[in-house]
């Protein structure tokens, strides 16, 4: 009988357990952000049908597509987070910094941990993730954790550019043909040099001559 009422109090318990909220961003290759949000959270749920989350069938799972990161820092309200992009000549390097604005912060009173997961357009060079794989990190993070954090950012990736990129190739590609091509004109120059020369011609008509006499 003890042991039916064990089991009977740990299964109320966990009926009473809220699931986690889950917030994920995607970074896709057309540089748009989209934003998935699976809660069950009332308060936060009415938030985000405010700042135009898109709820998916009255399920617990809410959606947000923006055009790119400068667009994303903008946001009213949005994900305690600012995207920084350094390019360069064929790629760019996206710092995802912590950003405690609380006027901005969508979550400033949210008392509830998060599972945050980042999907990057590129590949992670730096990482405070606590599962990262090449381009997918995961953080479980305690209420507040954007005043907290024990870095200034979350991750760093890089981008390279496509267009850029097959232009550097086939600018190296060119070098390395100009190069060779230099190299033979000047070994067929010494060859015909060596071949034709006058000391060649001069050398050459003496030992006809020596061979006549």
């Amino acid at each position: 009988m003890s042991l039916f009422l064990t089991v009977m109090l740990f299964w109320g318990l966990a009926v009473e357990v809220k699931a986690e909220t889950l917030w994920e961003i995607t970074w896709d290759e057309d540089s748009t952000i989209v934003e998935t949000i699976i809660t069950d959270n009332e308060e936060l749920s009415n938030n985000l049908s405010s700042y135009g989350f898109v709820q998916n069938q009255g399920e617990g799972i809410f959606l947000r597509q923006i055009e790119d990161w400068p667009t994303f820092n903008k946001l009213e309200k949005k994900f305690p987070i600012k995207a920084v992009t350094k390019n360069f000549f064929i790629f760019s390097v996206t710092t995802i910094y912590i950003e405690d604005n609380p006027e901005t912060n969508i979550l400033k009173d949210f008392a509830e941990p998060i599972k945050f997961q980042y999907t990057a357009l590129g590949f992670n060079i730096k990482n405070t993730g606590q599962k990262v794989s090449e381009i997918t990190s995961e953080w479980n993070l305690k209420p507040g954790w954007f005043s907290s954090f024990s870095k200034p950012y979350l991750t760093k990736s890089i981008v390279f550019n496509g267009f850029m990129l097959g232009v550097f190739i086939l600018l190296i590609g060119f070098i390395c043909i100009v190069i060779v091509y230099l190299k033979t004109v000047n070994r067929i120059n010494k060859l015909i040099e060596e071949e034709y020369s006058i000391e060649n011609y001069l050398a050459k008509q003496e030992k006809i001559n020596e061979e006549e006499k």
